[in-house]
């Protein structure tokens, strides 16, 4: 009761000062507010519509933009013209200019990932970045890694952080992607038999603000095209 009258007396105060949240953190906001419950888990709530709690949910939502980071969700993936990611838990094709990319973005960030795709990395974790696997295996461990048995348990161990990064595999895609900020998709110009799929993008709520064009070379047997995707609602 405390916080929630604290949080009003702030509210009031920052309207009689005609205060305005910046046009990037109002844009932030109305995405929040597309994933309340889930945002709501992660700021220790238990649902969204928690009576008194939820007026104080969102005051500190408003209020407290500079003491609490909104969380970024970025699901990265190498994808084919059918929307193909893997077969047989192994990426469809080698693209050397593809593995550079994800490692530019992933390196000293924290990568999501479900316990197929983790059993795929040669290497085991992923150097140089904080790993968190998905698992129903309530006993299991892995060098080097942080085992949770949900996504909600995942984003929550996360939520100091500036972003994080879902690596897959598609059903980690498929419970992750109501909720994500932004897809960073490589586009392979070539269609595969595989048996992993990501998600359609909808472009009504997915805006391309960037491409980057990739012919075919004597290192990459396909023409690919790295594209940033945007939530625009």
């Amino acid at each position: 009761m405390d916080e929630a009258r604290r949080d009003f007396v702030l509210c009031d105060l920052a309207k009689e000062a005609e205060w305005e949240l910046p046009e990037g953190q109002v844009e932030e906001l109305d995405t929040m507010m597309e994933n309340l419950e889930t945002n709501a888990k992660l700021y220790g709530f238990a649902n969204a519509k928690h009576g008194l709690c939820f007026v104080a949910f969102w005051k500190r939502l408003i209020i407290d933009k500079g003491e609490r980071r909104v969380m970024k969700i970025i699901l990265i993936a190498a994808i084919d013209l059918n929307g193909g990611i893997g077969k047989d838990n192994k990426l469809l094709c080698h693209l050397p200019a593809d593995l550079k990319h994800f490692k530019q973005l992933t390196q000293g960030k924290t990568v999501i990932m479900g316990r197929k795709t983790f059993d795929s990395l040669p290497g085991g974790a992923l150097p140089k970045r904080r790993n968190i696997v998905i698992s129903r295996q309530t006993d299991l461990t892995l060098a080097n890694c942080e085992v949770f048995n949900s996504i909600d348990s995942a984003f929550a161990a996360c939520e100091s952080e500036d972003e994080v990064f879902v690596i897959g595999g598609e059903n980690i895609y498929k419970q992750t992607i109501a909720n994500a900020h932004v897809l960073e998709i490589t586009k392979i110009g070539a269609r595969f038999d595989a048996d992993a799929y990501f998600p359609a993008i909808d472009k009504a709520i997915w805006t391309a603000v960037n491409q980057e064009e990739h012919p075919a070379d004597d290192k990459h047997a396909y023409p690919f095209t790295f594209i940033t995707y945007q939530r625009s609602k």
